[in-house]
């Protein structure tokens, strides 16, 4: 496999945006770990590889990077010792049925307000809705 510089990039900018305690199993601070070539060679191949050849999310390679090189547990297996300060941010898709006569706006709209309406329910289990895009319209 040839190693692409873009991949290296990502991948530093991404050990650049993890909470510091996350490498500190590893004994590695940000700056001791980037300053280790040879560590960041094979964190590097194995991000490149995981995104190239399995097709995972740069999200998901770091995460596979930092367990299978550094011996680290993926963050989402970890319980959190500050909860309130960890977000997960998730896609969900759904599947909205059109009513008869009604415009795609409006069929949003309407799904916009089902889900207003379930915030109450939804805020009990600590979840938010930020966002509502449609991704395409299909029959």
């Amino acid at each position: 496999m040839l190693l692409k510089q873009e991949y290296r990039e990502d991948l530093i900018e991404l050990l650049k945006e993890l909470p510091e305690d996350i490498l500190k199993p590893s004994g590695y601070t940000l700056t001791t770990l980037l300053a280790d070539k040879n560590m960041v060679d094979q964190l590097w191949s194995n991000y490149q590889k995981s995104v190239e050849e399995y097709y995972l999310t740069p999200d998901e390679a770091i995460r596979e990077a930092l367990k299978d090189i550094l011996g680290l547990p993926d963050p989402l297996d970890q319980a959190m010792p500050d909860a309130e300060a960890w977000h997960i941010e998730t896609t969900v898709s759904l599947s909205l049925r059109m009513k008869a006569g009604e415009t795609g706006r409006q069929a949003l709209l309407r799904l916009e307000q089902l889900l207003q309406s379930e915030l109450t329910n939804l805020a009990d289990h600590d979840i938010t809705v930020e966002t509502i895009e449609p991704v395409k319209l299909s029959r």
